[in-house]
C-alpha cells in the first residue's frame, strides 16, 4: 500500500468538521488533500480516515466530483460533475458506493484505488465528498453549516513539466504586478518571496508574493506590495518563486523611483 501523508491544516471552502444534525453530531475528516506523483499504468491503493465524535449515528453518501480553480485564481474553485473537466479523474478512481452508516464515536477508514492509464501525460484532479444523506443545511446561531466535507486529489506524473512565463511587469503605486502563465502540465501553486536592494547591495524591503492557484494553460496576475517607503533612486527587486519539489524561478527587476512616488522599470533579468 502506498503511504499517503495526512494533512491536518489544509484550509478548503468546506469544513473539515461538519455538524450533521440538530443534535450536533460531528464528523471529522483527517485528510484535506492527497498529492501523488505517479507513473503511467500504476495502480495505487489508499484510504481516508473519518471520525464520528458524537453519540449520534450518521449516514453519509460518498461521491466524486471534478474541481477547477477559477479566475482570479486566488484559491476559489468550481465543483462540477465528474468527467466535466479535461483534467478529470473520472474513471480512474474506485470508491465504496452508496451510503456509509457511521456509528456513534466510531472511526472509519474509507479505501480507494486509483488505476492510472498507460497514456497519462498531465495532472488530473478531483474531490472525494462525504455528505450527510439529508442535504438540508443546519441553521445554528445564524450560520448555515453545509453538511459535507471533502478531500482534494492531485494526481500528477512523476515526470511533470513545470514551466512558467512572467511578462508585462508594471507598477501601480507600490503594487508590482506581472502576468504569470502556466506553460506546464500540472497545477502550479507558487510560493513566492521578494527583497529589494539598492545599488550598494543594502536590503531595503522584504515580502511575500500573493499566492495564486493556476491550472495549465491559464494566466493570472502575480502581485506583490512594496512595504518600505523608498527614497528616490535606483533599486533591484529579486523575486524567488518556489514551484515545489526544489523547482525555483528567479527574476531580477531593476527599477527607479522618482519623486514623489513614481516607479519605472528599467530592466528584467532571469
Amino acid at each position: 500500500m502506498r503511504k499517503i501523508k495526512t494533512l491536518y491544516a489544509i484550509l478548503i471552502p468546506w469544513m473539515v468538521a461538519f455538524t450533521c444534525t440538530a443534535a450536533s453530531a460531528q464528523v471529522l475528516l483527517e485528510e484535506g488533500k492527497v498529492n501523488l506523483n505517479v507513473i503511467p499504468g500504476e495502480n495505487i491503493t489508499g484510504k481516508l480516515t473519518l471520525h464520528n465524535n458524537s453519540g449520534s449515528e450518521v449516514d453519509m453518501k460518498v461521491y466524486w466530483e471534478d474541481f477547477a480553480y477559477k479566475p482570479p485564481f486566488d484559491g476559489s474553485k468550481d465543483f462540477l460533475p465528474q468527467g466535466t473537466t479535461k483534467h478529470s479523474l473520472a474513471g480512474w478512481v474506485n470508491i465504496p458506493s452508496g451510503v456509509l452508516r457511521f456509528p456513534p464515536f466510531a472511526r472509519k477508514e474509507v479505501p480507494y484505488t486509483i488505476n492510472v492509464p498507460d497514456d497519462m501525460q498531465k495532472g488530473h484532479y478531483g474531490v472525494l465528498f462525504f455528505e450527510k444523506q439529508n442535504r438540508e443545511a443546519v441553521l445554528e446561531k445564524g450560520v448555515n453549516i453545509v453538511s459535507r466535507v471533502g478531500c482534494l486529489f492531485f494526481i500528477e506524473p512523476k515526470d511533470k513539466v513545470k514551466k512558467v512565463d512572467l511578462k508585462n511587469f508594471r507598477f501601480t503605486g507600490k503594487e508590482l504586478t506581472a502576468d504569470f502563465t502556466n506553460q506546464g502540465n500540472v497545477i502550479l501553486i507558487p510560493d513566492g518571496t521578494f527583497y529589494i536592494i539598492d545599488q550598494e547591495g543594502m536590503v531595503f524591503d522584504r515580502g511575500q508574493i500573493r499566492k495564486i492557484y493556476l491550472p495549465p494553460g491559464e494566466t493570472g496576475e502575480y502581485e506583490m506590495t512594496l512595504n518600505a517607503d523608498l527614497d528616490p533612486g535606483a533599486y533591484t527587486l529579486v523575486m524567488t518563486i518556489g514551484l515545489e519539489e526544489d523547482d525555483v524561478v528567479v527574476k531580477e527587476i531593476d527599477f527607479k523611483k522618482s519623486y514623489p512616488s513614481d516607479f519605472n522599470i528599467i530592466e528584467i533579468r532571469d
